[in-house]
């Protein structure tokens, strides 16, 4: 469902280029907070500029952030037997990509986004 729901966001906007990787990525991340939280919703938004496309995931457990270093091992160190690479291959087809979480001292919710531009 959320393939679906960003490949019609870029071929709406006329961004087609990007709908292979962007479904994949994105597909890989919401992945992740189903399995590694227990938030009841996960929230994705699409934004479109002229030449890049980026996607945003928003659970509502902050916890631990996801590390810029994602590798083979990241699956290991969270427990996950199989699996474990959706980061890494987040991280080899976008642009730049990161997570963030909301709320300052009492944090409430965590983002992971990344961006796919065009070369």
């Amino acid at each position: 469902m959320v393939r679906d729901f960003v490949a019609t966001v870029l071929w709406a906007t006329d961004h087609a280029g990007f709908v292979d990787d962007a479904r994949l990525c994105a597909s890989e991340v919401v992945s992740n907070a189903y399995r590694h939280t227990r938030s009841p919703r996960v929230r994705v938004e699409v934004s479109v500029v002229r030449r890049q496309v980026t996607v945003s995931v928003t659970d509502d457990e902050p916890g631990r952030l996801p590390s810029g270093d994602a590798g083979p091992e990241a699956g290991a160190e969270s427990g996950v037997a199989e699996g474990g690479r959706g980061l890494v291959l987040v991280n080899g087809l976008a642009t730049r990509w990161g997570a963030t979480e909301h709320g300052a001292r009492s944090p409430h919710s965590k983002t992971v986004w990344f961006t796919l531009a065009a070369d």
